[in-house]
């Protein structure tokens, strides 16, 4: 159901940092669940699945927040990659003392193997706040 999305099933490193993301399928491969930052204190869970013919992201916060996100399927090319750009839908229990929160995220799955994320937060006025990017590479596949 998710297509070259859900070849992501595997551990991956990184690059520059011993945080890993673990990428597993479930539900009769009908979800894939990422876990991001997997064993430290910033440690959160994505979601993915189809919503009709978009692929659907709810993104898991350490503080307790949910950002529900939508990208078009399939993806758009880039040089021989395919990019998934989520965009917010909407955020759920979000705090009246909290601003920040994923507001986009561009997952890439790039040619030689690799993958890429561009987080971004964004403020209530729907500013960016932060953009990070983060590349990694498959270590291992999981089981």
């Amino acid at each position: 159901m998710l297509g070259e999305f859900a070849a992501l099933d595997a551990t991956w490193e990184r690059e520059g940092s011993e945080k890993v993301s673990l990428f597993t399928p479930s539900g009769g491969q009908s979800v894939l669940t990422e876990v991001a930052f997997s064993g430290t204190e910033d440690e959160c869970v994505n979601s993915y699945h189809m919503g009709g013919n978009r692929l659907a992201l709810t993104h898991h916060s350490t503080q307790g927040k949910q950002s529900h996100l939508s990208a078009s399927y399939p993806p758009r090319g880039i040089e021989g990659s395919a990019a998934y750009n989520f965009k917010l839908v909407r955020v759920t229990n979000l705090g009246e003392d909290q601003d920040g929160f994923l507001g986009a995220l561009t997952v890439v799955l790039l040619d030689q193997g690799d993958l890429r994320e561009e987080w971004t937060h964004i403020d209530r006025s729907g500013a960016a706040v932060e953009t990070t990017t983060i590349d990694m590479q498959p270590s291992s596949k999981s089981l």
